[in-house]
């Protein structure tokens, strides 16, 4: 059997690209938001040594007024939309899964990656200062909209 209650050990987990659709599968099952949007830049899974999904890092471009407050250039600002691990993961799953996702995107095409905590949600950004995210203020509050216990964007 498989020991998921330590930290992760490099030689039995792994980064790679994911299937979009298992990708949504996962993030419908365990993230708050119960949903992604239908598109991404990249979608990385965590996998574990038999090749499960046990993670998703979903990522996206802000909307462009969130680029524009973040970097001089919109077109350039990459967001990490959705991070999401299994319960049974070990400890350092999500410090894993983002510092290996990081390493696959373009940094030419993509040279500021941002993501938010949502403390609304009771997050405080932990696991990005875990992993060297800089803190560069918090975003006024929206209004979230949620239908059958699914987070919708503004626009639907």
């Amino acid at each position: 059997m498989f020991d998921y209650t330590n930290r992760i050990d490099k030689r039995y987990w792994f980064v790679r690209d994911a299937d979009i659709k298992q990708a949504r599968k996962m993030i419908a099952e365990n993230h708050y938001a119960k949903g992604c949007a239908n598109t991404a830049v990249a979608v990385h899974g965590l996998f574990d040594c038999v090749g499960d999904l046990c993670g998703v890092a979903w990522w996206m471009p802000p909307i462009r007024a969130a680029a524009a407050a973040t970097y001089h250039d919109p077109t350039k600002v990459l967001a990490l939309s959705r991070l999401v691990i299994a319960p049974d993961v070990p400890k350092n799953a999500c410090s894993f899964l983002i510092s290996r996702s990081i390493k696959m995107i373009d940094k030419n095409k993509w040279p500021c990656l941002v993501t938010y905590a949502d403390s609304w949600q009771g997050h405080q950004g932990t696991i990005y200062k875990a992993t060297n995210w800089e803190e560069v203020g918090k975003t006024k509050p929206e209004k979230c909209y949620v239908k059958d216990g699914r987070m919708l964007c503004k626009k639907a």
